[in-house]
């Protein structure tokens, strides 16, 4: 096969040349009720192995399987890069492409790509002091306070020390840094805090296909909005259905579909593949667009709740160019903040 295969494949053989088709018995190698089946496979492997010594002549065989294929994630941290372009000018884009061993799934390689701009998104510092107080040592981790500079509780790893033997003592002169080479532990706490991935059945495609995550987010501040995906209203005898009342929403229809609009036309809609509901703070959402979804030029994307998936809760412009060599991953926060 080529692919090496990830679920069990379905055989069958024709004596009309295609017309009419027998399903063959497939078992997977090392299943020991299945080892009677005529055909066999194994998780990850390209061969399917059958006991027939020979099939006769004319006989067309069929397989039908899931492929295992390479997944290419590209991910930003544009909160990062702001900050990289103030300090330094330029674009403040700094690019790196790392190839995963063991043929990780989607959502493992989106955890790896989020780790790495855990570890790696980070302006670097330096802090130096002198200190009399003996024992400490290169490779050690201290933490830093310093408040007039934004420093606090700050883990910094000391790189090196210098000694300096004066009438007053034993000086130590220490630098200790904070900076993406050397602050491997926020790479674990950043796959602690990272947000859920989307997981979906995997299925045959291309040679590779190319994963882009996208995150948006909306801070309510107003209650008094038309449209509030936080309000509440309590029918009374002041209160009552009418023009002038605005829709209420359930908690779990606050945010239920995601739409692509190309250049100001709405060219197709999705509905959110996972929802996490904090009801009274938080809303998490999270829409997979695969290979055969929106496929045109995205200009901007809206986002509609209620129950009748109807109320337009939000537009963001998105410029993005998609084709079905790519899926995208879109990832929205909605919080309250009044």
């Amino acid at each position: 096969m080529p692919y090496a295969l990830y679920t069990a494949p379905s055989v069958e053989t024709s004596v009309d040349n295609g017309v009419t088709w027998t399903a063959e018995t497939v078992g997977q190698q090392g299943e020991a009720n299945q080892q009677n089946a005529r055909w066999m496979w194994e998780p990850g492997e390209n061969d399917i192995t059958t006991s027939f010594s020979a099939l006769a002549t004319g006989v067309v065989i069929r397989f039908v399987y899931t492929g295992r294929y390479p997944i290419v994630i590209a991910t930003t941290e544009p909160t990062a890069i702001a900050e990289r372009q103030a300090l330094e000018g330029g674009t403040g884009i700094i690019e790196a492409v790392e190839r995963a061993e063991n043929n990780p799934t989607r959502g493992m390689a989106l955890q790896i790509a989020q780790a790495k701009l855990a570890r790696y998104a980070v302006v670097g510092r330096t802090l130096t002091f002198d200190t009399l107080t003996p024992g400490l040592e290169p490779g050690h981790l201290l933490s830093a306070t310093l408040p007039d500079r934004g420093v606090r509780t700050t883990p910094m790893l000391i790189q090196r020390i210098r000694t300096d033997i004066k009438p007053s003592g034993t000086w130590y002169s220490v630098a200790a840094v904070e900076g993406p080479d050397v602050s491997p532990w926020q790479s674990w706490k950043a796959l602690t805090r990272a947000p859920s991935v989307v997981e979906d059945r995997v299925t045959l495609g291309e040679s590779t296909t190319l994963v882009v995550q996208q995150s948006f987010a909306k801070n309510w501040t107003s209650a008094g909005a038309a449209i509030n995906i936080w309000r509440t209203l309590n029918p009374s005898s002041s209160t009552q259905p009418g023009a002038s009342t605005y829709p209420v929403f359930d908690a779990r229809n606050r945010i239920v579909d995601l739409a692509w609009v190309s250049n100001g036309v709405e060219a197709g809609r999705r509905a959110t593949t996972r929802t996490t509901v904090d009801t009274s703070t938080r809303v998490d959402t999270a829409t997979f667009l695969g290979p055969g979804d929106a496929n045109v030029q995205i200009t901007a994307l809206r986002w509609y709740g209620g129950a009748n998936r109807n109320i337009l809760i939000d537009e963001q412009a998105f410029v993005f160019s998609k084709d079905d060599l790519e899926s995208l991953q879109i990832d929205r926060s909605d919080t309250r903040g009044y």
